[in-house]
């Protein structure tokens, strides 16, 4: 996938399917019947409040923790 190539170390495209190909792909299930991912920084619904973003471990991702 060209966005692989991209000359940056860390990035991330985040998918509404699990594309075993993309190496910079992270799965959100969620959005698997909706066929484009939604917005991740919506609660999901449910008492915990959490977001569909926080499936994602983005601290360790900006720490550069894969």
């Amino acid at each position: 996938m060209h966005f692989d190539r991209l000359p940056c170390p860390y990035k991330v495209n985040f998918t509404h399917g699990s594309y075993l190909e993309i190496s910079s792909a992270v799965y959100i299930k969620e959005f698997e019947n909706c066929g484009q991912v939604g917005i991740l920084t919506d609660f999901k619904p449910g008492l915990l409040m959490r977001r569909y973003l926080d499936d994602f471990d983005y601290v360790s991702f900006f720490n550069g923790i894969k």
